[in-house]
């Protein structure tokens, strides 16, 4: 569980805001529980998990120089026990000794990326000619568990990356039940639809993580709505470019089909369910959040069902760019009233990002002579030096709001 000073700033402001507190409580709140230990436990996380990411990759630049030399079940019961070594150090020391939760949990993290080794290696050996996303599928359903029944942050990171992308090997398969590439798309379309279902597991993801805030998974809470805001913006970002698809295919788009459909349904589902619970734990918080995260889903409906409608995607286009920009815009406001700093670094993240690449979308085609190369360097170049310089402000101004 998060520590007591990690978790009041962000907790008392909420309070706050919920009428539960005063401003003067809360300042006295936090000043009396001052978390100075955290980034010294952040630290210590860091270092665990780069020391065992380099331990890993020196294992296996040794077994890469004797890979010749070594027979088949040799370099499977090696992989096994390396295997089982890992997560029975992750298990010892995180959930056993409790001493080194940290060291553990990037030790049960190792575990999970040896388990797709051992997959792919398995299948190497055998010579399985499986498609790549069921490997991946059984790779996520192995590790899938494990994070929760130990608390494991690292480990959920690495189950929520390896079922974002099985979801996104399956619908780039045409052999898939929720394909995005049949009914005569091809794969720029095909890469629409997906961003598209994208958006939606990242507002599933983001609603998972305020859903958890107050369960014995609480931990989990703040990487799953960051990640959400990242995946959900992401995928906003990419549906922005679809006008340049639809323009050069100059055919319109390929109406959509049973298979993207059911991509879209199993997105709008796992959105829907992680909405609803998280309205269950937290009403007032996604009555503000629905204004922001709805909007978008115009432009993702008219990209998927609509298509062109005779400005060959400007329309969609131009929807996606706005809608991400007050998306942006809310993520830093949010941030700033419930001292979430990551919202505030990704708020502005995805708005210098869009800021940028509408600059290069609408007057790309002028950059031929070296004067606009010249002002453009100078304009991206004072954007970037203006958003960092407000983003300091920003959480400088948040974190003495936070000591006051």
């Amino acid at each position: 569980m998060k520590s007591l000073p990690a978790a009041l700033p962000k907790e008392t402001a909420e309070w706050v805001r919920d009428g539960l507190i005063t401003e003067a409580q809360r300042a006295a709140i936090v000043a009396r529980y001052p978390a100075a230990a955290d980034g010294q436990s952040r630290f210590v996380a860091i270092i665990a998990t780069i020391g065992g990411v380099l331990f890993a990759v020196g294992v296996s630049l040794v077994i890469k120089a004797n890979w010749n030399v070594l027979g088949d079940w040799t370099k499977i019961g090696g992989l096994v026990a390396l295997l089982v070594g890992a997560q029975a150090a992750g298990w010892k020391l995180k959930v056993v000794d409790r001493r080194y939760e940290k060291t553990g949990d990037a030790c049960l993290m190792i575990g999970g990326i040896l388990f797709l080794c051992g997959i792919a290696l398995v299948s190497q050996v055998f010579h399985l000619n499986s498609r790549p996303a069921s490997g991946v599928m059984l790779w996520w359903f192995g590790i899938a568990a494990v994070p929760w029944l130990v608390r494991a942050k690292g480990a959920q990171f690495l189950s929520m990356a390896a079922l974002l992308i099985w979801l996104g090997m399956e619908m780039g398969s045409p052999d898939s039940w929720i394909s995005m590439s049949r009914g005569g798309r091809d794969f720029g379309e095909g890469a629409f639809g997906i961003a598209a279902v994208f958006y939606l597991l990242g507002l599933a993801l983001w609603c998972g993580g305020i859903a958890l805030r107050e369960t014995m998974w609480s931990d989990f809470s703040g990487m799953h709505e960051k990640w959400g805001l990242f995946v959900a913006s992401g995928a906003l970002f990419q549906l922005g470019f679809v006008r340049h698809h639809w323009e050069f295919r100059r055919g319109g788009s390929a109406p959509p089909d049973l298979a993207t459909a059911a991509a879209c349904a199993l997105g709008g589902a796992l959105a829907v369910g992680a909405g609803v619970a998280a309205w269950r734990s937290r009403p007032a918080e996604m009555r503000s959040l629905l204004p922001w995260v709805v909007p978008p889903l115009v432009p993702l409906a008219g990209i998927v069902v609509v298509g062109p409608v005779g400005d060959e995607g400007w329309l969609w286009s131009g929807l996606a760019w706005l809608t991400l920009f007050v998306l942006s815009i809310a993520a830093v406001r949010t941030g700033l009233q419930t001292a979430r700093e990551g919202w505030v670094n990704l708020g502005l993240l995805f708005l210098g990002a869009n800021i940028v690449a509408r600059y290069f979308d609408l007057f790309g085609e002028m950059l031929e002579g070296g004067v606009f190369f010249i002002v453009t360097g100078v304009l991206v170049t004072g954007l970037g030096i203006f958003l960092e310089k407000k983003r300091r402000a920003l959480l400088a101004g948040l974190r003495r709001e936070v000591a006051s």
